[in-house]
Formats: structure tokens, C-alpha cells, sequence
């Protein structure tokens, strides 16, 4: 037996197989209960959707501000070469 297992130098015995089977089966069929009452237009989906929408226009602004700098910057350039 492990240090973990003594308190006060008396033994404790460990959960039996059997025990944790039965805690992880209930455990399983909670979360799954849980998860079929969770409704798609709940709390937690709608701030995913909110989350999702704020990253993918984010990207898209960063994607039209790089695509301005680099139409300025060699739009600059091409102009300087030229003079």
C-alpha cells in the first residue's frame, strides 16, 4: 500500500473496481442526459455563435487591412522608382 492511502498511519482501503464501474457509468449517463436536454439556442451555444462570428469578421478586417497596406505600399513604391 501507497503512502497516499495512510492517514495518520492507519490504512485506508481504495475504491473497488466494481465502485468506479458504477460511478463512471452514472457519471457517462448524466453528462448525456445533459446533453440532450441542452436546447441549440441555449445560453452556451448562442455565446459559441457570438465568439465564432466575432473571430470571422475579425479576420476578415485583418484581411482587408493587409490587403490596404499592400496596395499603398507598392502603390508607393512603383511611384518613388518612377520619379
Amino acid at each position: 500500500m501507497t503512502e497516499e492511502w495512510l492517514e495518520d498511519r492507519t490504512p485506508q482501503v481504495p475504491p473497488d473496481e466494481r465502485f468506479r464501474a458504477e460511478l463512471h457509468k452514472k457519471l457517462e449517463e448524466v453528462h448525456r442526459k445533459q446533453m440532450t436536454e441542452r436546447k441549440p439556442g441555449d445560453a452556451a451555444s448562442q455565446k459559441f455563435n457570438i465568439w465564432w462570428a466575432i473571430g470571422a469578421v475579425s479576420a476578415v478586417l485583418a484581411g482587408i487591412a493587409a490587403l490596404g497596406t499592400f496596395v499603398y505600399l507598392k502603390r508607393t513604391r512603383d511611384a518613388g522608382l518612377a520619379a
